[in-house]
């Protein structure tokens, strides 16, 4: 007899079919969750009780999903959205240590969200103390189940004699067809959920996941995707947003990732994803624009760039279709730094001798227009589009 997913004591459990229609919620069909639901409730059995049961429902709604793609980084083939590499550093792990001295010596501005609302918190360096402080609650086991904040550490930059003492290496050679942001840590405690999100507009993510229990939901970039996206775009993040767009997005793969064992991994472009952190999680990385993933991003910026387009500003705070519009007019900038790099590179390389024969990037064989001008080309025609919408704006809203 089938196995079915019911709510037992807060707790997704194995029962018979025969369990009433109250309690019912879907048959079974990825097993393996089983596990992951009783370890939450140990890891969260006295943390914040919201919290516990948020992340009940999720996990719940995973274990009846059907088409679910558990991902191992062993394997690569199997994924649509990560592509993993062998981590190399030539000092000492990231550590506690070296994540308090990039708390402390950082000079850029802190970054701390409340992980049960889901948004950031004002004066994010009056929180460090409070963070650690929790922090160290977890550790010993203390009864948080009260508690009415629970804090994240969002892009903690490392500092010389923090994350970059430890020399990680990049995966890739860096050279002039590629630019990188700085290297930053996400630094979370049990409990945290990240709801399901995009990071920018066709910015391609590399990260090194150094410690935790923590399960990733991922999804690809599709237009079906990115439109179900859009709708929640400017709505407040909620348990039941993240239900629906489980239930509705396509292609769903799921990472889970535990213990001290470092793990990395390059993300396409806007890929979906959303994070369940079973114990204290960490994991750095950087955003990086590459001359060869200018096509995947491409397809990502024509579809934001025509949403925001088409959005009623009338209808929708005008102030938050501007961020948005300087959020992709950021990223257009890089790109347009990117090919003005490799433009240069070849032209003084061509007085060399170098630039006959056929190109070594994939992305440019066969192409009667070099890469380097169709990221420029597209980049203008981007650019018009925004400056239409922000002249829009300013004319709608002008008092």
């Amino acid at each position: 007899m089938k196995g079915y997913c019911v709510l037992l004591m807060g707790i997704g459990m194995a029962g018979p079919s025969v369990t009433s229609s109250s309690q019912l919620l879907a048959p079974i069909q990825n097993g393996w969750v089983l596990d992951l639901l009783k370890r939450w409730d140990t890891q969260l059995s006295l943390g914040p009780k919201f919290q516990s049961a948020t992340g009940v429902k999720i996990l719940q709604v995973l274990l009846g999903k059907e088409g679910v793609v558990q991902i191992i980084p062993e394997v690569q083939e199997a994924s649509q959205c990560l592509t993993f590499f062998e981590v190399e550093r030539e000092g000492l792990k990231q550590s506690f240590r070296t994540l308090y001295l990039d708390l402390v010596e950082t000079e850029q501005p802190l970054e701390f969200w409340d992980m049960l609302l889901n948004m950031k918190m004002s004066d994010s360096e009056l929180w460090v103390v409070d963070f650690l402080m929790q922090r160290d609650m977890f550790l010993q086991r203390e009864c948080v189940s009260d508690m009415n904040f629970l804090l994240g550490c969002i892009d903690l930059y490392g500092t010389k004699r923090g994350l970059l003492v430890c020399g990680y290496q990049l995966p890739f050679q860096e050279d002039d067809r590629t630019t990188t942001t700085r290297w930053s840590t996400t630094w979370t405690l049990p409990g945290s959920i990240s709801h399901p999100h995009m990071d920018g507009y066709g910015d391609q993510a590399v990260i090194v996941h150094t410690f935790s229990v923590k399960l990733w939901l991922v999804w690809p970039p599709t237009l079906k995707n990115f439109k179900a996206m859009t709708r929640h775009q400017f709505k407040v993040t909620s348990v039941e947003m993240t239900l629906h767009l489980i239930d509705q997005l396509e292609g769903i793969e799921v990472l889970v990732l535990e213990g001290e064992k470092e793990v990395g991994f390059y993300h396409r472009p806007n890929m979906i994803h959303a994070c369940l952190s079973f114990t204290e999680s960490r994991h750095f990385g950087f955003y990086c624009h590459s001359v060869s993933q200018f096509e995947q991003s491409a397809v990502v910026l024509d579809m934001a760039v025509k949403w925001l387009k088409e959005l009623d500003s009338r209808t929708t705070c005008h102030t938050e279709v501007e961020e948005e519009g300087d959020r992709m007019l950021g990223t257009i900038e890089k790109w347009k730094l990117v090919a003005n790099k490799a433009k240069e590179k070849k032209e003084g390389s061509k007085g060399k001798g170098q630039g006959k024969g056929k190109g070594k990037g994939r992305v440019e064989k066969g192409r009667s227009v070099d890469i380097e001008d169709r990221i420029l080309n597209k980049s203008s025609e981007w650019e018009a589009v925004m400056v239409g919408v922000k002249n829009y704006i300013a004319t709608t809203f002008s008092k």
